[in-house]
């Protein structure tokens, strides 16, 4: 079974864009239920090196907002724990700062290899 967990970072961005957009919760539980049955759902997001970091485009049907214009979110999928990490939700619209994103994706990668590791230790 896969589990997930949300990583600080992405509970503010997901507190602040429910805040302007309530109507988009249902949406993002649908979608996070989709990738919970099928964690390989997101295309791999360019711009890393590592192919576990995926992003997904989710639209918000009560405002007619089809997903290449809504939300995105980008996850770390660890294959061996069966694991998904989101890391990152924003809202497309504002020219985003695309170098700014693969930041923030990657300081949260470093934290969760980290913590992955530091779990497998434990466990041996």
């Amino acid at each position: 079974m896969v589990t997930s967990e949300e990583l600080e970072p992405y509970l503010l961005r997901e507190r602040k864009i429910f805040k302007k957009y309530p109507q988009a919760k249902s949406d993002m539980t649908e979608a996070k239920g989709a990738l919970i049955d099928n964690p390989t759902l997101g295309d791999v997001y360019p711009g890393l090196a590592i192919e576990a970091v995926r992003k997904i485009r989710v639209g918000i049907k009560a405002l007619k907002m089809p997903p290449r214009s809504a939300l995105r979110f980008y996850y770390f999928y660890a294959v061996e724990k069966k694991k998904i990490v989101y890391i990152h939700l924003l809202k497309k619209g504002k020219p985003q700062q695309e170098n700014k994103v693969i930041k923030e994706v990657k300081k949260a990668l470093k934290e969760i290899i980290k913590e992955l590791k530091s779990k497998t230790e434990d466990v041996t």
